[in-house]
Protein backbone atom coordinates (compact mmCIF):
# COMPACT_ATOMS: atom_id res chain seq x y z
CA UNK A 1 0.00 0.00 0.00
CA UNK A 2 0.97 3.88 0.02
CA UNK A 3 2.81 5.72 2.17
CA UNK A 4 1.21 7.08 4.97
CA UNK A 5 -0.71 9.79 4.12
CA UNK A 6 -0.65 8.99 0.77
CA UNK A 7 -4.20 8.81 -1.37
CA UNK A 8 -4.13 5.63 -3.36
CA UNK A 9 -6.63 5.84 -6.35
CA UNK A 10 -8.57 3.24 -7.87
CA UNK A 11 -9.64 4.51 -12.30
CA UNK A 12 -12.05 2.21 -13.97
CA UNK A 13 -12.01 2.99 -17.23
CA UNK A 14 -15.26 2.43 -19.88
CA UNK A 15 -18.26 0.88 -18.80
CA UNK A 16 -17.78 -0.53 -15.23
CA UNK A 17 -20.50 -3.69 -14.63
CA UNK A 18 -18.95 -3.86 -11.27
CA UNK A 19 -18.94 -0.11 -9.84
CA UNK A 20 -20.82 -1.40 -6.49
CA UNK A 21 -18.41 -4.16 -5.76
CA UNK A 22 -15.53 -1.26 -6.20
CA UNK A 23 -17.40 0.70 -3.66
CA UNK A 24 -17.96 -1.86 -1.42
CA UNK A 25 -13.58 -2.40 -1.79
CA UNK A 26 -13.06 1.14 -1.37
CA UNK A 27 -14.84 1.04 2.25
CA UNK A 28 -13.48 -2.03 3.01
CA UNK A 29 -9.60 -0.90 2.53
CA UNK A 30 -9.80 2.19 3.91
CA UNK A 31 -11.74 0.74 6.94
CA UNK A 32 -8.49 -2.01 7.51
CA UNK A 33 -5.93 -0.43 6.22
CA UNK A 34 -6.66 3.55 7.27
CA UNK A 35 -5.59 4.74 3.80
CA UNK A 36 -7.68 6.96 1.81
CA UNK A 37 -8.88 5.49 -1.44
CA UNK A 38 -10.01 7.56 -4.27
CA UNK A 39 -12.28 5.79 -6.55
CA UNK A 40 -12.88 7.43 -10.14
CA UNK A 41 -15.09 6.14 -13.11
CA UNK A 42 -13.78 7.67 -15.94
CA UNK A 43 -16.40 6.25 -18.72
CA UNK A 44 -15.21 6.04 -22.60
CA UNK A 45 -11.64 6.19 -23.32
CA UNK A 46 -10.41 9.52 -25.03
CA UNK A 47 -7.14 9.88 -26.61
CA UNK A 48 -4.48 12.00 -24.63
CA UNK A 49 -6.34 10.94 -21.31
CA UNK A 50 -3.25 10.62 -18.36
CA UNK A 51 -4.08 7.91 -16.14
CA UNK A 52 -0.58 7.56 -14.99
CA UNK A 53 -1.34 8.61 -11.51
CA UNK A 54 -3.47 6.30 -10.78
CA UNK A 55 -2.83 3.34 -8.12
CA UNK A 56 -4.57 0.66 -10.06
CA UNK A 57 -6.49 0.87 -13.46
CA UNK A 58 -9.07 -1.54 -14.40
CA UNK A 59 -10.16 -1.54 -17.88
CA UNK A 60 -13.67 -2.66 -18.87
CA UNK A 61 -14.63 -5.26 -21.61
CA UNK A 62 -15.94 -1.92 -23.63
CA UNK A 63 -12.61 -0.53 -23.60
CA UNK A 64 -10.41 -3.85 -25.46
CA UNK A 65 -10.83 -1.91 -28.54
CA UNK A 66 -8.40 0.83 -26.80
CA UNK A 67 -6.62 -1.25 -24.95
CA UNK A 68 -3.48 -0.75 -26.86
CA UNK A 69 -3.66 2.94 -26.47
CA UNK A 70 -4.44 2.61 -22.98
CA UNK A 71 -1.52 0.84 -21.94
CA UNK A 72 0.43 2.79 -24.15
CA UNK A 73 -0.08 5.97 -22.07
CA UNK A 74 1.04 4.50 -18.44
CA UNK A 75 4.06 2.76 -20.42
CA UNK A 76 7.03 3.88 -17.84
CA UNK A 77 4.55 4.02 -14.79
CA UNK A 78 3.51 1.73 -12.09
CA UNK A 79 0.06 1.49 -12.50
CA UNK A 80 -0.93 -2.21 -11.98
CA UNK A 81 -3.27 -2.82 -14.78
CA UNK A 82 -6.43 -5.25 -14.54
CA UNK A 83 -9.66 -6.31 -16.90
CA UNK A 84 -12.11 -8.36 -17.26
CA UNK A 85 -11.50 -10.53 -20.51
CA UNK A 86 -8.99 -13.11 -20.08
CA UNK A 87 -7.10 -11.83 -23.62
CA UNK A 88 -5.66 -8.95 -22.24
CA UNK A 89 -2.98 -10.56 -20.81
CA UNK A 90 -1.72 -10.96 -24.23
CA UNK A 91 -2.18 -7.45 -24.60
CA UNK A 92 -0.06 -6.54 -21.61
CA UNK A 93 -2.54 -6.20 -18.78
CA UNK A 94 -0.97 -7.62 -15.32
CA UNK A 95 -4.14 -9.15 -13.82
CA UNK A 96 -7.12 -10.61 -16.23
CA UNK A 97 -10.35 -11.34 -14.26
CA UNK A 98 -11.90 -14.55 -15.69
CA UNK A 99 -15.54 -16.11 -14.70
CA UNK A 100 -15.35 -19.88 -13.91
CA UNK A 101 -17.96 -21.82 -12.68
CA UNK A 102 -19.96 -19.05 -11.68
CA UNK A 103 -16.83 -17.33 -9.47
CA UNK A 104 -13.92 -14.74 -10.35
CA UNK A 105 -10.62 -15.81 -10.48
CA UNK A 106 -7.76 -14.32 -11.75
CA UNK A 107 -4.72 -14.60 -14.42
CA UNK A 108 -1.60 -13.01 -13.47
CA UNK A 109 1.45 -11.39 -15.54
CA UNK A 110 4.12 -11.24 -13.02
CA UNK A 111 6.24 -10.02 -15.38
CA UNK A 112 4.61 -7.35 -16.74
CA UNK A 113 3.95 -5.96 -13.31
CA UNK A 114 7.83 -6.69 -12.24
CA UNK A 115 8.67 -4.65 -15.22
CA UNK A 116 6.32 -1.51 -13.85
CA UNK A 117 8.56 -2.13 -10.43
CA UNK A 118 5.30 -3.90 -8.48
CA UNK A 119 5.36 -6.81 -6.87
CA UNK A 120 2.48 -8.89 -6.27
CA UNK A 121 0.98 -10.98 -2.93
CA UNK A 122 2.74 -14.38 -2.95
CA UNK A 123 -1.29 -15.29 -1.96
CA UNK A 124 -3.13 -13.33 -5.30
CA UNK A 125 0.26 -15.59 -7.44
CA UNK A 126 -0.86 -18.98 -5.19
CA UNK A 127 -4.53 -18.56 -6.03
CA UNK A 128 -4.15 -16.94 -9.73
CA UNK A 129 -5.87 -19.98 -12.30
CA UNK A 130 -2.62 -19.03 -14.78
CA UNK A 131 0.82 -16.86 -14.00
CA UNK A 132 2.84 -15.89 -16.41
CA UNK A 133 6.21 -15.55 -15.73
Amino acid sequence: MAPKGKVEEIVVIGDSPISDSLQRLQDELERTHNTKITLRFCGPYVDGMDLSGCSLLFITRSEMKNIKKILAGIKDAPVLTVADTEECLEQGCMIALISRMNKVRWAVNRELAEQAGLRLNSRLLTMAVKVID
